[in-house]
């Protein structure tokens, strides 16, 4: 049972340089996953608020866990129930029917179980998950081949959804071109539909913490960064004549240095422009 999340943050620059060398443009095919209630269709914050308890024991059982330990599961998700008190008000009890508890150690992997299944809807796709952000990558220079990879993924995703008591928001899901800027220009827009409904085509968008562009420059993530950082210095600005060193490097260590660790791997692919003003902004 694969339950470690894969992520794009770990494409490196060396690949991403022999990708633009043998002309290959990676369409990549973003799905944000919102799930749904299918009764009443409307926008759940997180999924995992949707996970349904009975198909959860069965993929615990499929992985391999024998019937005690499942059945110790059973009382722990099931037995559970809410209530709502406002000064001396208080509502009724209301039964937990859906969901793995929230701040857990056991519920992002239990969430993880439920939806390791999901890559083995899809064939010569390389699918991307963590937690309910899940990432389709297909590669071709031919945009019918394009078109029609993604349009039949998008198609066995939401069956895949479906089944498994979710609901996918085809209208909160993106599409995006990976290539050089010639080969994108080429292409144009590669449209991708499901009941009718369109997926925008973006040329930037935020994945894990990573701000993703077209060309994969990460030119789009440096100025995130550049906004990002100004912020916290302004607010730091305006305290800086109370703090000594010591708690002004504590500060910088908190709140700045986090951001530029993060992936920092892609900053070996930016031009000279950009590495000064990356350094300028952490001085």
């Amino acid at each position: 049972m694969k339950i470690l999340p894969h992520s794009l943050s770990r494409i490196s620059c060396e690949q991403l340089k022999r990708a633009k060398q043998n002309n290959i443009i990676k369409a990549i095919f973003l799905v944000k996953c919102y799930p749904v209630r299918p009764k009443e269709l409307w926008t759940l914050s997180k999924a995992f608020d949707t996970v349904n308890f009975e198909i959860l024991l069965h993929k615990l059982k499929l992985s391999g866990l024998k019937s005690q330990p499942v059945r110790w599961f059973r009382p722990y998700l099931c037995g559970t129930s809410h209530v709502t008190r406002v000064s001396s008000s208080k509502s009724r009890s209301t039964s937990v029917t859906c969901g793995v508890p929230k701040g857990s150690t056991l519920g992002p992997l239990l969430f993880t179980a439920y939806i390791n299944d999901l890559p083995d809807c899809l064939e010569n796709r390389k699918v991307n998950l963590y937690a309910n952000d899940t990432a389709v990558t297909f590669t071709s220079n031919n945009p019918v081949i394009l078109e029609h990879a993604l349009t039949r993924s998008l198609s066995k995703l939401s069956i895949w959804f479906f089944k498994n008591k979710l609901w996918l928001n085809i209208k909160k899901s993106k599409s995006m071109l990976f290539g050089t800027k010639p080969q994108i220009q080429k292409l144009g827009n590669i449209t991708v539909k499901h009941n009718n409904i369109a997926l925008q085509q973006v040329d930037t968008f935020k994945y894990l913490g990573l701000k993703l562009d077209s060309q994969l420059n990460f030119h789009a993530h440096c100025d995130y960064l550049k906004v990002e950082t100004f912020g916290k210095i302004r607010t730091y600005g305006q305290t800086r004549h109370f703090l000594d060193k010591s708690t002004s490097l504590i500060l910088y260590r908190a709140l700045v240095l986090p951001m530029y660790e993060y992936c920092d791997h892609i900053f070996d692919c930016l031009s000279q422009q950009y590495d000064i003003i990356l350094e300028r902004l952490q001085s």
